[in-house]
């Protein structure tokens, strides 16, 4: 009988052991994930940083050089308005128009 109690109580005993067990992984799991998903989200908002930082840049640039192509500025409002919900494609577009010869006007150049 005492055996037979004494199994009882191991099993307990190892019952209560793999539920700790569990909790214990199940929150460490959890935390690493938490940790992950930090880790992730910064190295995400970094790479979006620098390529927003890289766009502004090459906006300025094409301001800069239309400013300095058509005196006097300022530049019209439009042009602004363009330039600031241009694309990548738009900044390469219109910076390759700026460049080629006979473009003579504002409006070839942002031609859609």
């Amino acid at each position: 009988m005492a055996e037979l109690e004494g199994q009882t109580i191991w099993q307990r005993v190892e019952e209560r052991a793999r539920a700790e067990g569990i909790e214990q992984g199940r929150a460490e799991g959890v935390e690493r994930g938490r940790t992950e998903g930090i880790e992730l989200g910064r190295a995400e908002g970094i790479e979006l940083g620098r390529i927003a930082g890289i766009q502004q840049g090459q906006v300025l640039l094409l301001r800069t050089l239309l400013e300095q192509r058509f005196v006097p500025p300022p530049l019209p409002g439009w042009v602004h308005e363009r330039l600031e919900v241009a694309t990548e494609q738009d900044i390469l577009r219109w910076s390759g128009r700026l460049m080629a010869d006979g473009t003579v006007t504002l409006e070839q150049i942002f031609l859609s």
